[in-house]
């Protein structure tokens, strides 16, 4: 296939699926489910956010956050809490079990992430990432929790 010929967003969008569906696989040959990676991602960054944030943050639709959380809370991955300070909000934490699942999805990130990027230098990944960051900003994703949380 001839990439040249490709736009910016074709090459981003090609490079995303194909990551994603290398994850998938390796998810998959351990076990592990690998629709659950964004939502531990989540966690990891805000633990104790709430389902709403939690479709913020991952950018999916409110259906498949809440589907998604149901089965991780029934693995014992997660665990939700009603607010402090708010019963009617419920916050989501991650278990020592999901803790221990994430660490391994981790492993897997960073692997993958250094095969899609080996022939770059340090200073091209930097300068790659602070273009696609750049990128985000200019097309306002929101990729913040509503509130401060634990």
């Amino acid at each position: 296939m001839d990439f040249e010929k490709r736009t910016i967003i074709m090459l981003i969008n090609d490079i995303s699926k194909c990551f994603r569906d290398k994850m998938r696989v390796k998810t998959d040959e351990l076990g592990l489910v690998d629709a659950y990676r964004p939502i531990f991602w989540a966690l990891k960054n805000y633990d104790g956010c709430t389902q709403l944030d939690i479709c913020k943050l991952t950018q999916l639709k409110a259906p498949t956050v809440s589907l998604t959380l149901q089965k991780m809370e029934a693995g014992g991955f997660i665990t939700r809490l009603a607010d402090d300070n708010d019963k009617r909000n419920i916050r989501i934490y991650i278990t020592d079990h999901g803790v221990e699942v994430r660490h391994e999805i981790e492993r897997l990130l960073k692997e993958t992430e250094e095969e899609f990027l080996r022939d770059f230098s340090d200073s091209e990944k930097e300068a790659l990432k602070g273009l696609l960051v750049k990128m985000a900003y200019s097309i306002g994703l929101d990729c913040k929790c509503s509130k401060e949380v634990k």
